[in-house]
């Protein structure tokens, strides 16, 4: 009996340090999702485009934290007159930046605006040159 009392009062001692961590860790995740998504608008309306033809996906490298690869799809009124697209942006030490976007090679030597992604990153996200 004493052995399962211990058990459990060690359970709830590590969810008592871990949890406000995870929830802080997962706030700044949030943050950092929402900060990259406004950059990510605010490139599309600089190009012309109206955010809200589409919706953005994002996905963090895990392999170099300073990068993120995202998706601009169509909205289901929009499928007919918007190309999906993908790009790529990075962290700077004003926010995030839309580095690459485009629909084929965005990333990679040569293709579009010409800005070369780091291989590996390239690579986490299933792209090649």
């Amino acid at each position: 009996m004493l052995l399962i009392a211990v058990a459990i009062v060690a359970v709830v001692v590590v969810v008592a340090i871990i949890d406000p961590w995870v929830t802080t860790s997962s706030r700044a995740l949030a943050v950092e999702r929402a900060a990259l998504v406004t950059s990510v608008d605010n490139y599309a309306r600089e190009q012309g485009l109206n955010p809200s033809t589409f919706t953005v996906g994002v996905q963090l490298s895990t392999v170099n934290p300073d990068w993120a690869r995202f998706t601009e799809v169509a909205t289901p009124a929009n499928v007919e007159t918007f190309q999906n697209i993908y790009g790529f942006a990075q962290q700077q030490n004003d926010g995030w930046h839309v580095i690459a976007f485009g629909s084929a090679q965005v990333g990679c030597p040569g293709g579009p605006p010409s800005t070369v992604v780091p291989s590996d990153v390239l690579a986490e996200f299933g792209e090649y040159c």
